[in-house]
C-alpha cells in the first residue's frame, strides 16, 4: 500500500508504468496461453489451428476441427486476460480477491437491473454501428478504408463459420466459449483489473470507466465495430462501478453475447428476427428512449449505491 500513498507526487508515472507492465503480462500469458491451445489441437486432436483462418473457411468443417479451434479460443482467452488480472494485483500491492471484487455482495436488484440496462441498451448500441458503418475516410486515405473493410468482413465471415452449430451440443459449446468464457475473463481484465486500477490512480469513476472502455473496445480490432463496443464498455463500467460487484457486469456482458449467440442460433435454423439483426435501424424515437432509459438505470444505480453508502455510515 506504500505505493498507492506516492501516487499523489508521480500518479501519472505511477499509472503509465504499471500499466506498461499489465501490457506486458497480457502479451506474455496471452502467447503462452495460445501455445498451450495449440499444444492441445496439434498432438491431442490433430488439428492444427495455426491455419484457423483456412479451417474456417472450408465450406465442411469437421466437429473435431471446431472442438480444437475453441479449445484454442478458451487457453487464449485465459492466459490473456485472467492469468494477468490477479497476477497485476500482486504487482501493486492488493490482494486479487478484494481488488477484483470478486467475492463482494451485492443486492439482488442490481443483477437484473444490469441485465435491464443491456436489453434496454440494444437500440442505442444498433444505432451507433450503423453511425460507425458509415464513417468513411479522406479520399487520399481511400486504399486504407477499403483494405480495413475487407479485413473487417474477412473477420465476420470466420466468426459466422466460428458460430455456426449442427447440434444442440454444438450450441452448448458457443454458450460457453463465445457467451459466457468471454464475460468472465473479459470482464475481471477490463472491468475488475483495469477499470480498479484506473480508479485507485485518479479517484474518479468516470475516468476509470471510460479508460477501460476504450481499451475494451480498442482491444477487439474492429473500426467499424468500436463506437457499439465502446457504450456497451461504458454501461458495462458503470454497472460495475455502481453495483461494487464484478459478478454484476459479468452477468451483463453475458447477457449480451447469449443474445448474439442465440440470433445466431435462430438465424441457422431459418428464424430470422430481423429486429435483432445488425442492419435493422430502430424508428429515432426508440433510440432515443433507448438512451434515456439506460441514463436512467445508470442514474439510478448511483443513486442506490451512494443511498447504501450512507445508510452504513450511520
Amino acid at each position: 500500500m506504500t505505493e498507492f500513498s506516492k501516487l499523489y507526487n508521480n500518479r501519472l508515472v505511477f499509472f503509465f508504468s504499471r500499466t506498461l507492465i499489465l501490457g506486458g503480462m497480457v502479451l506474455v500469458f496471452m502467447v503462452m496461453g495460445s501455445a498451450l491451445g495449440m499444444f492441445v489441437g496439434k498432438y491431442l486432436l490433430g488439428v492444427d489451428v495455426q491455419d484457423m483462418a483456412n479451417i474456417l473457411s472450408k465450406p465442411d468443417v469437421s466437429s473435431h476441427e471446431m472442438l480444437a479451434l475453441k479449445l484454442f479460443q478458451v487457453f487464449a482467452s485465459i492466459g490473456g486476460f485472467l492469468v494477468p488480472a490477479f497476477l497485476f494485483s500482486k504487482a501493486i500491492n492488493q490482494k486479487a480477491i478484494s481488488f477484483l471484487q470478486i467475492n463482494r455482495p451485492s443486492k439482488t436488484y442490481t443483477y437484473f437491473m444490469a441485465i435491464g440496462l443491456i436489453i434496454l441498451a440494444s437500440p442505442l448500441v444498433a444505432w451507433l454501428y450503423q453511425i460507425n458503418q458509415n464513417l468513411t475516410f479522406p479520399e487520399q486515405f481511400a486504399q486504407l478504408e477499403a483494405n480495413i473493410r475487407a479485413m473487417e468482413n474477412q473477420a465476420e465471415q470466420l466468426t459466422k463459420a466460428f458460430v455456426k452449430v449442427s447440434s444442440v451440443g454444438d450450441l452448448m459449446i458457443n454458450v460457453f466459449v463465445i457467451a459466457l468464457l468471454p464475460a468472465i475473463t473479459e470482464e475481471i481484465f477490463f472491468r475488475a483489473c483495469l477499470q480498479n486500477f484506473a480508479r485507485l490512480c485518479f479517484q474518479n469513476i468516470h475516468i476509470s470507466v471510460w479508460f477501460a472502455a476504450i481499451m475494451f473496445s480498442a482491444f477487439h480490432g474492429q473500426f467499424y465495430g468500436f463506437l457499439p463496443r465502446l457504450a456497451l464498455g461504458v454501461l458495462l463500467g458503470y454497472a460495475f462501478a455502481y453495483s461494487g460487484n464484478i459478478w454484476v457486469s459479468v452477468l451483463a456482458h453475458f447477457t449480451n453475447n447469449f443474445v448474439a449467440v442465440m440470433v445466431s442460433y435462430f438465424e441457422q435454423q431459418n428464424m430470422h428476427v430481423e429486429m435483432l439483426s445488425d442492419t435493422y435501424t430502430f424508428p429515432w424515437i426508440i433510440t432515443l428512449v433507448s438512451f434515456a432509459a439506460c441514463l436512467g438505470i445508470v442514474w439510478f444505480m448511483h443513486r442506490l449505491k451512494y443511498k447504501s453508502l450512507y445508510s452504513d455510515g450511520k
